[in-house]
């Protein structure tokens, strides 16, 4: 009895710590904001099919308050948590510096781009009234009506995610277990999809001092997708009044 108690405590360790699947997830932040774009920081997590392993790469991204694209990607941050100490004699080579010679600081773009921080509240208000129909993407609030065609945004943001990897690319080779990476990038293991699985998780007011008309509101849509869960900025402008 004790043999098959000290083997069951041997096999449950190994089941709980059993590979999970490789997962590479996108979170963005809002920095800034000028008249013509918004600044987000993107983060991509990789944790490489490891339990304890996570790669953060973070972008800055200059986003087009008009078309929803982005205009420009910088690097800004590369490293690797291994999980565990990889040199015993130093605490701290837990983190690898990935290295990114060309990375910049985001408030250096914040200041050279005039931008300033947001100032109103990111949180979705009660009386929001959201739909997923005929393929457009449709919110109203306070008597506006915005909406977008779904397929032009998620080209637009298949389109991001390439420069993001073009920006800072796909780490290949050996991780700190020993095993070699493959060459697939799982960013791109999924087509984007917009649909109900997305909530709308913050939504910011973007004045336009320019026009006397509904300010643009920002959305953040969270869509929790198993193999590529994602979380994004998407612009959207007052089309008409009810």
């Amino acid at each position: 009895m004790r043999l098959i108690l000290a083997l069951f405590l041997l096999v449950v360790p190994t089941l709980s710590m059993a590979t999970p699947p490789r997962i590479v997830s996108v979170d963005e932040d809002l920095l800034a904001i000028n008249a013509t774009h918004v600044f987000i920081l993107r983060t991509i997590s990789d944790n490489h099919g490891y339990h304890q392993v996570n790669q953060t790469d973070v972008t800055l991204i200059a986003r087009n308050r008009e078309t929803g694209w982005d205009d420009q990607h910088w690097p800004v941050l590369s490293v690797r948590d291994n999980g565990f100490p990889t040199d015993a004699a130093d605490p701290n080579s837990r983190v690898t510096n990935l290295g990114l010679p060309e990375r910049v600081n985001p408030y250096d773009v914040v200041l050279w781009r005039k931008a300033y921080l947001p100032f109103s509240p990111h949180y979705v208000p009660t009386d929001l009234d959201v739909a997923f129909s005929a393929g457009r993407f449709t919110l109203r609030r306070n008597n506006a009506l915005h909406s977008f065609e779904l397929a032009d945004v998620q080209a637009a943001l298949e389109e991001s995610f390439a420069a993001s990897r073009k920006t800072i690319p796909i780490a290949t080779g050996q991780i700190s277990s020993g095993v070699a990476e493959d060459d697939f990038d799982y960013l791109f293991a999924v087509p984007v999809a917009l649909n109900e699985t997305c909530a709308v998780t913050a939504l910011y007011v973007l004045p336009d001092w320019s026009d006397a008309g509904p300010n643009q509101q920002l959305i953040k849509l969270d869509c929790a997708n198993e193999d590529r869960p994602f979380a994004v900025f998407v612009p959207m402008t007052a089309e008409l009044s009810d």
